[in-house]
């Protein structure tokens, strides 16, 4: 993975990074946040494509107009996570299923 550090705060453990990646062909840029956290040791992140989505459409759960979020997504962050040895805070045995009715 290559990237480059685009802001990067010390005293609130805090870093902003551009990573690039390929996908269909196309490559494309993620700007991911990090928060580090040393009690208990922790690594809170968030990453955002900078490329957006044509039309005036969004997918469902986006905050700005045309983001990128789905299945795509969430496994570039799952073996991100997995590249730097990372463990999920939530396992699958803590995941509880709840039914929600709709009326």
């Amino acid at each position: 993975m290559n990237g480059s550090v685009v802001a990067y705060e010390p005293k609130e453990g805090a870093i902003q990074a551009t990573i690039p990646y390929s996908f269909a062909g196309r490559e494309e840029i993620d700007l991911c946040s990090f928060h580090f956290i040393s009690d208990p040791p922790e690594v809170l992140f968030r990453c955002e494509a900078l490329t957006k989505l044509p039309g005036p459409t969004s997918p469902p759960f986006c905050w700005k107009p045309g983001c990128i979020s789905g299945p795509r997504q969430r496994a570039r962050m799952a073996s991100f996570q997995d590249a730097l040895g990372w463990t999920p805070a939530e396992t699958d045995e803590d995941k509880k299923w709840v039914q929600i009715l709709l009326h």
